[in-house]
């Protein structure tokens, strides 16, 4: 749900159940409810800001700010997760982000990169559950697919990772990714033809590891 709909359904609620306890408080509840929501909202595009900046010690204190004025907010749960996976902690990584699943179970972002965190421990099988999770909210997501592919991949599953990455290509063509590490399964299954054919098109997608790989071996895309 959106951000902003979540705050209006609350305040909502609020002025209604307050306003048959006292007729004057309504114009309080409601200066409260604002000054609080706009407090939120600065932090979170604040949080938002530094985050894509690269700066995740300052994002994590601005979602720190977030969840202490709302402790309800998946949202700022979700992204402060997804900050301590950037930074490599990954047990506080999935702590945030079980508790914005415990908040919101229909939450795609929360699944998606507590599934990073999973794969990033070694942690294949937690990952895969976790990706089977998000795209069974979204099924239209590629990179979900294409994240369920590398667990299968790590399990050395090369069969159940091709038809992940096919579905990702499947959805979005412009894939690159997806295309690079296709290539891989196929490489690992010793088809010599089709993974140079999947990377050649990584590399024309501008995928700039696929196009380092072809220079080292001097094959033109």
């Amino acid at each position: 749900m959106d951000r902003k709909g979540t705050i209006r359904i609350i305040y909502s609620i609020s002025i209604i159940i307050l306003s048959f306890l006292f007729m004057n408080t309504p114009i309080v509840a409601e200066a409260t409810t604002n000054t609080v929501k706009d407090a939120a909202e600065v932090c979170f595009k604040q949080g938002d800001a530094y985050r894509k900046a690269g700066d995740y010690r300052k994002a994590i204190n601005e979602y720190d700010k977030c969840v202490k004025i709302d402790p309800k907010d998946s949202e700022s749960y979700t992204n402060r997760g997804a900050s301590y996976i950037e930074l490599g902690d990954l047990k506080q990584a999935i702590k945030d982000l079980d508790k914005a699943i415990e908040i919101n179970q229909k939450s795609t972002d929360a699944y998606y990169n507590r599934g990073i965190a999973y794969f990033n421990l070694g942690d294949y099988n937690r990952a895969i559950k976790d990706y089977d999770r998000a795209i069974k909210l979204n099924p239209k997501d590629s990179n979900a697919y294409t994240n369920r592919g590398n667990a299968y991949f790590g399990l050395n599953n090369q069969k159940r990772a091709i038809n992940d990455y096919d579905k990702a290509i499947e959805i979005n063509p412009e894939n690159a990714q997806a295309y690079n590490n296709r290539g891989n399964a196929y490489g690992a299954l010793g088809a010599r033809d089709q993974a140079i054919n999947d990377i050649k098109t990584a590399a024309r997608l501008g995928l700039k590891k696929a196009q380092d790989f072809l220079r080292q071996y001097k094959i033109a895309w």
